[in-house]
């Protein structure tokens, strides 16, 4: 591990696409973003499947979820909770807002 003991900062994995966080936001992107304000903070958010963060990772002051083009499904899971999902229609440069409560499951 040569760039751990030279010092040399670690790469962090963008949590959105997989990408280096570094890289994602310098260069430009072509998609939209959501706007997430969903309760509990700690719901897992998964965009096409795939893990994206947890909804606090995407709610206002940190940054929105980007999404790419086309229809993404878009779903909010937490234990002991039920699982809530959509799609939104991933057109360039639009801000969709997700508001709500991941409701306990009895």
């Amino acid at each position: 591990m040569p760039g751990v003991l030279a010092g040399a900062p670690a790469e962090t994995r963008d949590d959105t696409f997989g990408c280096l966080a570094a890289l994602a936001d310098a260069s430009p992107f072509r998609g939209s973003w959501v706007d997430v304000r969903v309760k509990p903070g700690f719901a897992l958010v998964y965009v096409n499947g795939r893990y994206a963060g947890t909804a606090q990772q995407f709610t206002r002051p940190f940054r929105p979820l980007r999404v790419g083009l086309g229809p993404q499904h878009i779903e909010f899971r937490a234990p002991g909770y039920r699982t809530v999902s959509f799609w939104v229609s991933g057109d360039t440069a639009k801000v969709t807002m997700a508001t709500g409560t991941v409701v306990k499951t009895p």
